[in-house]
């Protein structure tokens, strides 16, 4: 396990290039990464020590950002997830209690071998 946490929510049609994103997540051990999504995703390796899977719906992460906040918000679309960014140490504080950092990664983004320039510990 990482001292090091990215979160990825995503909901709805996964990308094409999901197999290959997920591959890239896989060879970087020295990271641990939380996908929270509303698709299932049998139908991809994501077999990894590394990889944490949170399957919820987007009302479900309403609730949990409702939680935080202390009020209702808007998060009619997935689009608006990106508003609530700076709370997901808090919204999702139960899957990464212990870790010294944490950060968000979206699926666009592909990673290359992080362990060049972050340390494993």
């Amino acid at each position: 396990m990482s001292d090091k946490i990215l979160i990825t929510p995503y909901f709805g049609k996964l990308p094409n290039y999901f197999p290959f994103w997920i591959n890239r997540l896989k060879v970087n051990t020295n990271l641990d990464f939380l996908i929270v999504t509303d698709q299932d995703l049998s139908e991809y390796d994501t077999h990894s020590n590394n990889i944490k899977i949170v399957k919820m719906t987007l009302i479900e992460l309403r609730g949990l950002i409702e939680d935080v906040v202390g009020e209702k918000v808007k998060l009619n679309t997935a689009y608006k997830i990106n508003d609530y960014r700076a709370l997901f140490g808090l919204v999702f504080a139960k899957y990464v209690g212990g870790y010294s950092y944490i950060g968000t990664l979206d699926t666009d983004v592909l990673l290359g071998i992080t362990s060049h320039f972050l340390d494993s510990n």
